[in-house]
């Protein structure tokens, strides 16, 4: 089966977010807002984790990014752009280029995550936490409107979103078998 490549904007962000998160970012710099004007007419954007300070694009310390869609936008009080986005994938980035108005476009192909979880009676309890984190958590609450609180995927990716550990060490989680240890990394920081 042949890999289909596709070609989206690319934008570093010091964000870590796994397929069905949603994230807010302030979009203020006029080539950010010239590429989100460009993706919400197209496909979305991928966006680069910032890892270790990494300002640029360097592919050889991280060549995964988030797909992302722009589900909502307003303005702050600062008159500064915030776009809502939803993951709608991961992909691999084979490479990047600097295309129209000197953006960052990244050949990037799909990127398997976790498969689906069969029913898991574990992830009742770490939902229910799940739960508890969202009502003390004004702002990560009133990102999601539904909540997949039996979902062992959404549950787990939820918990590696929210926690505030180095995107290096989450991104340890993004291949498509490891699912398991992200649950068992998950149990041994919440559980105990």
């Amino acid at each position: 089966m042949v890999e289909k490549i596709i070609c989206l904007p690319l934008l570093v962000m010091p964000v870590f977010i796994l397929p069905d998160g949603i994230a807010r970012l302030t979009v203020f710099s006029p080539l950010d807002l010239k590429l989100v004007s460009i993706a919400s007419q197209e496909q979305g954007f991928v966006i680069l984790p910032e890892i270790d300070k990494q300002h640029c694009i360097d592919t050889t310390l991280v060549n995964w990014g988030s797909w992302v869609e722009i589900i909502d936008f307003d303005y702050n009080s600062t008159n500064q752009l915030v776009i809502k986005v939803k993951c709608k994938s991961l992909v691999n980035i084979h490479a990047v280029g600097e295309g129209e108005f000197k953006l960052n476009f990244a050949s990037v192909s799909l990127l398997e995550h976790w498969p689906r979880i069969m029913p898991d009676p574990e992830i009742k309890e770490l939902g229910r936490l799940l739960k508890t984190a969202f009502n003390h958590n004004e702002q990560f609450n009133e990102l999601y409107t539904t909540k997949k609180l039996e979902d062992a995927n959404w549950v787990i990716s939820r918990w590696l979103e929210l926690l505030p550990l180095d995107k290096e060490d989450k991104s340890i989680f993004i291949n498509k078998s490891t699912y398991k240890e992200a649950k068992a990394f998950i149990q041994d920081i919440i559980c105990k």
